[in-house]
């Protein structure tokens, strides 16, 4: 009997999406896990790799070819970081396809894997968002915080959370708050891999953990992004959203390295999705699916204080897209979710059977 798993995490972004599942899993006592941080330097692992579990979790593919790389031969089980479904890489990569059990955060992750697999990939389960139980469950109190980062409490308070990109483009990520300074009441949180370079503008907010965003998240009155998946996390719980409409987004087609050797997908297929993707006519179609993840509303950098407005003066216009979109790319939202992903892990390293049991 398998009694034993470890959690492997290389960026701060994969460590906040397993922290959940991890603190589920260590307060159990059937299985033993531990949560370990995999680096690039291999001395750096040279007391880990040949102590891992033959189980892991991760949550992001260079976490597993840094564990190829040092020499690791275990079965490894995926969690999704995030549950924006726009992004093209999603299992476009033969990384996704070594999985041994591979979690959806939402149906249409799945449907999504159908088509790219045509219907060949038979080791996926549909298992939620582990980050959603722990922003379920966060209560705040309001004054305290705005006290804390210097808000007026009596007028909306607004949050600027944009994807990663900062560093490969002036167009993307945190580079865009320029547009956005002299918003009253605006806290701005960068994408975790863009924290470095953020220190270089004004005002920015370096969540300490998680549950400090997830605060944010339940302060703030209408979040602003891109494509982030922080966008359906702040739906979940009801907040308004603002999509910013922009010339072209990090991890969306036409920008891919077509030369990338783990690209596993049909080159047909792949080809037709680019030749068919035209951002300016749809920015925010979901690679591979004909739709568009159109959560609330949607506006230009140059229109957004108007937009704002249109927010405030309306903000259920769009209730039920946004219930929509919540319930197709995350799967329930009812504080249980790591209770169901433990479940069904345990069942698979324990009994080899891969079953949908939430």
């Amino acid at each position: 009997m398998n009694d034993k798993i470890d959690f492997i995490w290389s960026s701060k972004k994969e460590y906040n999406a397993l922290y959940p599942l991890f603190n589920f899993f260590s307060k159990k006592n059937n299985i033993k896990t531990r949560l370990i941080k995999i680096h690039k330097n291999k001395l750096l692992n040279s007391f880990t790799i040949s102590n891992l579990s033959y189980y892991v979790i991760i949550s992001h593919s260079h976490t597993y070819y840094r564990l190829k790389k040092f020499g690791w031969n275990g079965k490894f089980i995926y969690v999704d970081h995030g549950i924006s479904p726009i992004k093209y890489y999603s299992y476009v990569y033969d990384f996704f396809y070594k999985a041994s059990l591979l979690f959806y955060p939402g149906d249409i992750f799945k449907e999504k894997m159908d088509i790219l697999s045509n219907n060949t990939f038979k080791k996926g389960l549909i298992g939620g968002f582990p980050l959603a139980d722990e922003l379920y469950n966060t209560k705040i109190n309001k004054l305290k915080l705005c006290e804390k980062y210097n808000l007026n409490n009596k007028k909306p308070i607004i949050l600027f959370a944009p994807t990663w990109g900062s560093k490969k483009s002036k167009l993307w990520g945190i580079n865009n708050l320029k547009y956005l300074t002299d918003l009253e009441n605006l806290i701005t949180v960068p994408h975790p891999s863009d924290y470095t370079i953020s220190k270089i503008f004004k005002n920015i907010i370096i969540p300490k953990n998680r549950q400090e965003l997830n605060e944010i998240l339940h302060l703030s009155d209408i979040i602003i992004s891109d494509i982030s998946s922080i966008l359906l996390e702040a739906a979940l719980i009801n907040k308004n959203t603002i999509q910013l409409i922009l010339n072209e987004y990090p991890g969306t087609f036409p920008n891919i390295d077509l030369s990338d050797n783990k690209i596993i997908i049909s080159k047909d297929l792949l080809k037709k999705e680019i030749n068919n993707t035209d951002i300016s006519k749809r920015p925010f179609k979901i690679s591979f699916l004909n739709e568009d993840m159109v959560i609330d509303y949607t506006s230009s950098l140059n229109n957004i204080k108007n937009t704002i407005k249109g927010v405030i003066d309306n903000p259920d216009k769009n209730l039920q897209q946004r219930k929509y979109w919540t319930k197709k790319c995350n799967w329930k939202f009812d504080g249980k979710v790591n209770e169901g992903l433990y479940n069904m892990i345990v069942n698979y390293i324990q009994n080899n059977k891969i079953k949908q049991l939430n």
